[in-house]
C-alpha cells in the first residue's frame, strides 16, 4: 500500500495503477453525530480500525478514457479555432474539501460552508460530523472526499483576423493577423474541488496552485 503523507493508493496485481485504497464511508449516525464506516463483514462500525474497515479499490486517478478535440473554421480572412480536452472515469481525493468539512479539526481556519450543515443534534441527517474533537473516527479519511473527477475542458479559443493582401502589401507588410485568445477558459465537471486535469501527486488534490484563465491580445506581421 502507498499510502504515507497525502498518498491514499494501492499497488496491487491485477488493478490499475494510481487505484485508490480508502475505508468506505457509511454516513453519520444520526443519534450521536459520529463517522460511520462498513466493516470488511458489510457491517457498520464507529471503530476506526482500517484492517476491519471495507476497502474502495475499484477507482483510480489516471483515467481509462482520455482524449482530445480540435476544429479550426475559417471564412473570409477569419479563423476560429477551439481545443479541448476530456477524460473520463478519473478519480481524486478532495483532500481540501476532507480538511475543511471535519469541524473538529483546524478550528482557528476559515472553513467550508459545508460545516454549516455538521450534526448538531440526535435526529440530524448530513454527511457532516460532529464539532466535538476527540474522536478519531471524525477525523479519518475515507471516501467521503473521494470524487468523480471526470471532466471537459475548453483549453483553447482562439478567434483572428487576417487583413486582405491588398491592403497591407501597400505598407510592404506581407500579411497581418490580429487575434485574441483564451486559455483554460472553462471546464465541465462535477468535482468540487480544484482543477480536475491537473495531475496531484497520488491523486490527491491538497492545497495545489490551479491552472488559471488567461486572456491574450496579439498582432502578428509578416514583412
Amino acid at each position: 500500500m502507498i499510502g504515507e503523507g497525502y498518498n491514499y493508493t494501492i499497488l496491487k496485481e491485477g488493478y490499475a495503477y494510481g487505484t485508490f485504497y480508502l475505508p468506505k464511508f457509511a454516513g453519520i449516525n444520526p443519534a450521536t453525530g459520529d463517522a460511520v464506516f462498513y466493516t470488511r463483514n458489510g457491517e457498520l462500525t464507529e471503530e476506526f480500525n482500517t484492517a476491519e474497515l471495507s476497502q474502495v479499490i475499484d477507482k483510480s486517478y489516471i483515467p481509462p478514457y482520455f482524449g482530445g478535440i480540435s476544429t479550426d473554421v475559417s471564412y473570409k480572412g477569419i479563423t476560429l479555432s477551439v481545443h479541448g480536452a476530456w477524460a473520463y472515469k478519473k478519480y481524486l481525493f478532495n483532500d481540501i474539501r476532507n480538511i475543511f468539512t471535519i469541524p473538529s479539526i483546524y478550528q482557528d481556519a476559515n472553513k467550508s460552508v459545508e460545516v454549516l450543515t455538521a450534526w448538531n443534534q440526535p435526529g440530524d441527517i448530513t454527511e457532516i460530523p460532529s464539532p466535538v474533537r476527540g474522536k478519531p473516527s471524525n477525523q479519518a479519511s475515507s471516501d467521503r472526499t473521494l470524487e468523480d473527477a471526470s471532466y471537459f475542458k475548453i483549453k483553447n479559443v482562439t478567434l483572428a483576423y487576417t487583413l486582405p493582401a491588398k491592403l497591407v502589401q501597400r505598407a510592404k507588410i506581407s500579411n497581418v493577423r490580429i487575434f485574441v485568445q483564451a486559455d483554460n477558459l472553462y471546464t465541465f465537471t462535477k468535482y468540487k474541488g480544484n482543477d480536475p486535469e491537473f495531475t496531484y501527486p497520488g491523486g490527491t488534490d491538497i492545497f495545489p496552485y490551479p491552472n488559471v484563465t488567461t486572456y491574450t491580445f496579439g498582432l502578428d506581421l509578416s514583412f
